[in-house]
């Protein structure tokens, strides 16, 4: 993981925000080539979100406040935030990170019922989610704010998608 954070510090802007804008980008790419992999190799499909599906014959912004503000903040505080806190606060080393990392995402990626492929997206994109908390973290910065800004911005492109 020191590896990854290394690279991270390389060629990351110095600028937060630049860098949470980097971060969404290279995670909304990372997303499309493995889900695009995925279901290619492996044949499986994404399934329906019933959710989204409800939402969308509602109030478009109604919507828009549901998926790209309300859940992102919802699940970043309960999947991210509080799991990382919690592994911060028992874990002094960084003997157990890439274990952690692996299993954070789990409860994340199994909400996210929808179908087999969708769980399996959905964890990736909570690891993702993880390494990024503690790469901040690591760095004394509060790392609540860059993963649901990212969740956000993830979740924006599920709700112009939505759309066409």
């Amino acid at each position: 993981m020191n590896y990854l954070y290394k690279q991270l510090d390389k060629y990351l802007p110095k600028n937060y925000f630049l860098q949470i804008i980097v971060l969404s980008l290279l995670i909304l790419v990372c997303s499309i080539v493995f889900n695009i992999s995925l279901f290619e190799i492996l044949e499986l499909e994404l399934g329906e979100n019933t959710t989204i599906s409800e939402l969308e014959k509602g109030n478009p912004y109604w919507y828009f406040f549901i998926v790209v503000i309300m859940a992102p903040l919802i699940e970043t505080f309960f999947f991210q935030w509080i799991p990382i806190a919690i592994y911060k606060s028992f874990s002094h080393t960084k003997k157990y990170e890439l274990l952690f990392t692996i299993l954070a995402p789990l409860p994340f990626g199994l909400m996210h019922s929808y179908s087999l492929g969708y769980q399996i997206s959905i964890y990736v994109m909570g690891f993702m989610y993880i390494i990024i908390g503690l790469y901040y973290s690591g760095k004394e910065k509060n790392y609540f704010a860059p993963i649901f800004f990212i969740h956000s911005f993830n979740n924006l492109i599920v709700y112009l998608t939505s759309f066409l």
